[in-house]
């Protein structure tokens, strides 16, 4: 099946482990998960970055920390949106920015609708 080919695994007890040993390319980055519990009452999710460990690189980066250009930055925590009702088609919301596109750096913004879920 597929999952013998991820990366990552979660047991019984939801503990996350690694499912295979890790490619050269997998190593000395981090991986971000975005990890979703669900249920009939409702849905949440977190991001969630896992460092893979392996031996140093040639290049001498750290191990240790995130590189500086591996980060980006956003200049506003908050982004207001108003949505007027019955209007068809696709209409632009708001713009969200970071660094990273103006220092040219690979990013991509993802938009998932969070539902806050009823505890037991």
């Amino acid at each position: 099946p597929w999952r013998q080919n991820c990366l990552f695994t979660f047991g019984s007890e939801g503990r996350l482990f690694l499912n295979r040993q890790p490619f050269d390319s997998e190593m000395n980055k981090y991986h971000q998960l975005n990890i979703t519990a669900q249920n009939s009452r409702g849905v949440d999710s977190v991001l969630y970055n896992v460092y893979v460990e392996g031996p140093p690189n040639t290049r001498g980066s750290s191990v240790d920390e995130i590189p500086d250009k591996a980060i980006c930055t956003f200049p506003k925590n908050v982004y207001d949106a108003q949505i007027p009702e019955n209007l068809e088609g696709r209409h632009k919301l708001t713009k969200v920015t970071s660094d990273c596109e103006s220092n040219r750096k690979p990013y991509e913004y993802v938009l998932w609708k969070r539902i806050r879920s009823i505890r037991d």
